[in-house]
C-alpha cells in the first residue's frame, strides 16, 4: 500500500511538472502576443500622426490599416487559442495537483514529503500555483489583466475599423 502511493506520487509529481512546463511556454507565447498588440498599437497612432498630417495619402494609409486590421483580427484568435490551450493544461495540472496534495496530506508517508529529506513533491505543486498566478494568466484569480487585455484589444480593433471607415469615406 505504501509503496503504490509512493509510485503514484512520483507519477504524479512527473506529469505536474510537465504541465508547468507546458503552462510557462504557453504563458511566453501569451507575453509574445501582447506584446505584438503594443507594437501594432504604437504603429497606429504613428501612421494616423502622418496621416493626418497628409504625409501619407488617405488610400495608402487605409491599405495599411486594413493589415493592421487582419493582423489584429489574427492576434485576438489566436489569442483565444492560447487560453483554449492554456486551460486544458490548466485542468490537467490542477487535477494532478489536487492528487498529489491529496496523497502527501493524508498518506503515511506525509513527513518523508515535507521535510527536507525529499521536498520535490512540494516544489512541483509550488512551481505549478505560482505559474498559474501570473498577472496575465487567464486564470489568475485576483486581478485579471488577461481579460483587461482582451476587452482592450477589442476596443482598439473596432477603433480601427471605424478610422479606416473615415479614411475611405473621404
Amino acid at each position: 500500500m505504501k509503496r503504490d502511493f509512493e509510485q503514484e506520487a512520483q507519477e504524479l509529481r512527473r506529469k505536474l511538472y510537465n504541465c508547468s512546463e507546458k503552462y510557462q511556454k504557453l504563458y511566453l507565447q501569451l507575453k509574445w502576443a501582447i506584446y505584438f498588440q503594443l507594437i501594432t498599437l504604437f504603429c497606429f497612432m504613428i501612421f494616423l500622426y502622418f496621416g493626418y498630417q497628409h504625409c501619407i495619402s488617405s488610400l495608402i494609409l487605409s491599405a495599411i490599416i486594413s493589415l493592421m486590421i487582419i493582423d489584429y483580427t489574427m492576434m485576438i484568435l489566436h489569442l483565444n487559442k492560447i487560453k483554449n490551450k492554456l486551460k486544458i493544461v490548466y485542468a490537467e495540472g490542477t487535477s494532478y495537483m489536487g492528487r498529489l496534495s491529496d496523497i502527501i496530506d493524508w498518506s503515511s508517508i506525509r513527513n518523508r514529503y515535507i521535510t527536507k529529506d525529499d521536498k520535490a513533491f512540494v516544489n512541483s505543486i509550488t512551481f505549478f500555483v505560482l505559474l498559474i498566478e501570473k498577472p496575465l494568466s487567464p486564470f489568475r484569480h485576483f486581478f485579471n489583466y488577461y481579460r483587461l487585455i482582451l476587452y482592450l484589444s477589442t476596443f482598439i480593433h473596432i477603433a480601427l475599423i471605424i478610422c479606416n471607415i473615415s479614411l475611405l469615406l473621404d
